[in-house]
């Protein structure tokens, strides 16, 4: 038994890239910079980058929403076939199994529904956006079927840790979606073309800094959002 185990181990360490740690601190130091610099820069650069009806600007920004769902559809089906496989006891392998399934049709769906929205496909051919049976034969052609390949590719892989890379992979792609959008509705950091476009009723005037400083009695802005909110303050002498 402990032979096993040692050998186990000795193979995930053996299938390990030496430089498999720096490569990890390399990407973590990129995207850091990163997330500060569009933290406090992002109005400028979104002046910059901000091109409204070009063809082109769409085009990648639809190339690049792609992997998002579509990386999350094939952990999922690599997961499938770990739980499938690899793991004991009935129950906790149907409970896997279909968690995988739904995870990989409700993800494909929406990653299918975000190429069609209006600031993709949907923006060049309107007729497209919420349009379920598009929605659905884009799911059919370009989303689903990497759970398929998920599952071969897992199939083929002696890697015992797979199971557990490929559903930490997914929740962290389910927590930076969860994040992303907390941060764009709750906390009003809506995306500079959405300030551009303007919110119906006018609810949303311009945009301010992160951490702006209240006002005082006659108003505040609040803070790390870019929606101004002028409200009445009661003060002792009032």
């Amino acid at each position: 038994m402990n032979s096993n185990v040692q050998a186990r181990v000795a193979t995930t360490k053996a299938e390990r890239s030496p430089g498999e740690g720096g490569t990890f601190a390399i990407m973590a130091a990129v995207f850091g910079a990163l997330l500060l610099v569009g933290t406090f820069c992002d109005e400028p650069l979104a002046k910059t980058l901000y091109m409204p009806h070009n063809v082109i600007a769409t085009l990648i920004t639809t190339v690049g929403i792609y992997p998002f769902a579509a990386a999350a559809v094939l952990f999922a089906g690599v997961a499938f076939e770990r739980f499938l496989r690899g793991v004991n006891g009935q129950a906790a392998k149907v409970a896997g199994c279909v968690l995988m399934a739904v995870v990989a049709l409700v993800v494909g769906f929406v990653g299918a529904a975000s190429l069609v929205d209006t600031d993709c496909l949907g923006g060049i051919f309107p007729m497209l956006n919420r349009n379920y049976a598009v929605i659905a034969a884009i799911s059919l052609v370009l989303e689903w079927p990497l759970f398929y390949v998920g599952l071969r590719l897992a199939a083929s892989s002696a890697d015992n840790s797979l199971l557990k890379r490929a559903v930490c992979l997914i929740v962290v792609l389910l927590a930076a979606f969860a994040f992303m959008q907390l941060t764009k509705g709750v906390f009003n950091r809506p995306r500079y073309r959405t300030v551009a476009q303007g919110y119906e009723g006018d609810r949303l005037r311009s945009l301010v800094p992160h951490f702006s400083r209240s006002h005082g009695a006659h108003g505040k802005v609040r803070a790390g959002g870019r929606r101004v909110s002028v409200v009445p303050q009661r003060t002792c002498d009032s």
